[in-house]
């Protein structure tokens, strides 16, 4: 199946060490025993690279002497051919796993190239967003097994300046899930923590997600949420949105999803969320899509070939993730409508993927910078019209 090209990336986010450890996500979401035994030697790979570049990247005038160009430039040699290994190792899994190692892959290849021809910036800004990809990945499915080399990280005076929202998206990125619960529970408890600062961070998303899809655990949030609810600075939009997911929260507790497979129970808590919804935007139903997720995800790991039913499952998650997705560095709502309509061209879903699809495409590149699409994105769209036809 091909991967669109377009790069959707319009984050400067400014994390000067959230990067590091990055790549070394440790053994992946869902995996056999077998699978992750042939997954961590590609890991270590890439976590000794990113460790040999982590300490000069830290530093913008080290990362340009001339005395230290060998040195990176063959650390990011190592990055890149790991990243092509877990990119490869990647298609034989499923897609959304597959994506994000291709992107990986291509985040790799392309710090490599800049720094060898003098961009120097460009290839530090984008170091400092490789993160993103492993947050992706990490944040999909249930918690298997921790990476303990990447521990080290956060005992380092660089990593203890980082604020806590930051830090937090790193241990969630080298898969210390439970410090990181405890990092935004933390904060969120803090009178000194600015509501502003949540909303901006999207906290609640990264805290959510890492709660319900990672932890497996809907009742952990419910009195963290009641507490932060009780702080008179809050906005209002925030006040009635912790109130629209504590009432979802409690609700799943009492009445857990059981019945169906995993695209059945997905398909019925997405017709409920939107049915909650009272405008295009509403984030009243963020709790109940982020469950949704969790059993769409699970159904696509385990349906990876195309059929008319992964089809729907990719369609259901381009429309969760257009609802839940943080990351302004790695879209994947663009990618699984691509997927489902790829998959079941002719199938009852691929106009509406292609209409959500092809809205996202204007919103996203539309605007003050003018009304045409980039040629890549226009060039994909026809693409896809053309299989749906």
């Amino acid at each position: 199946m091909g991967l669109s090209n377009s790069v959707w990336r319009r984050r400067n986010i400014g994390l000067l060490v959230i990067l590091m450890a990055a790549a070394s996500a440790g053994v992946l979401n869902g995996q056999s025993a077998t699978d992750g035994a042939a997954t961590r030697p590609i890991m270590d790979g890439l976590f000794a690279a990113v460790s040999k570049v982590m300490p000069i990247s830290l530093d913008g005038d080290a990362w340009e002497k001339p005395e230290n160009r060998a040195q990176v430039a063959a650390a990011l040699k190592e990055l890149s051919d790991s990243a092509k290994a877990l990119e490869t190792h990647a298609m034989s899994r499923d897609a959304a796993f597959g994506f994000v190692a291709n992107s990986l892959a291509r985040d790799a290849r392309d710090i490599h190239r800049w720094y060898q021809r003098g961009s120097y910036g460009e290839s530090r800004y984008l170091l400092h967003n490789l993160t993103e990809n492993c947050i992706s990945c990490h944040a999909r499915l249930p918690a298997s097994m921790k990476f303990p080399p990447a521990e080290s990280f956060f005992r380092s005076a660089e990593i203890a300046k980082l604020p806590a929202l930051e830090k937090a998206q790193l241990l969630v990125a080298t898969r210390q899930f439970d410090q990181a619960l405890t990092v935004y529970e933390t904060t969120f408890a803090s009178p000194e923590t600015r509501p502003a600062e949540l909303v901006m961070m999207d906290a609640f998303t990264g805290y959510l997600k890492l709660a319900i899809r990672v932890k497996e655990d809907v009742q952990r949030p419910i009195p963290v949420l009641e507490s932060l609810a009780k702080r008179s600075d809050l906005p209002k939009f925030v006040e009635l949105q912790l109130g629209d997911w504590i009432a979802s929260l409690k609700n799943f507790v009492q009445k857990p999803p059981r019945r169906g497979s995993d695209l059945v129970i997905g398909r019925t808590i997405v017709q409920a969320a939107q049915r909650k919804m009272e405008f295009k935007v509403d984030r009243a139903a963020l709790v109940d899509y982020i469950v949704a997720s969790k059993f769409l995800n699970r159904f696509v790991v385990a349906n990876p070939k195309p059929s008319a039913d992964t089809a729907e499952a990719y369609w259901l998650l381009g429309v969760t993730e257009s609802m839940i997705g943080r990351s302004y560095w790695l879209s994947q709502t663009e990618f699984y409508l691509e997927t489902s309509i790829r998959m079941a061209p002719k199938g009852p879903f691929a106009k509406r993927a292609y209409a959500l699809l092809e809205e996202q495409a204007m919103l996203e590149f539309t605007g003050s910078s003018g009304t045409n699409l980039p040629e890549d994105m226009q060039q994909l769209l026809n693409e896809l019209r053309g299989l749906i036809r």
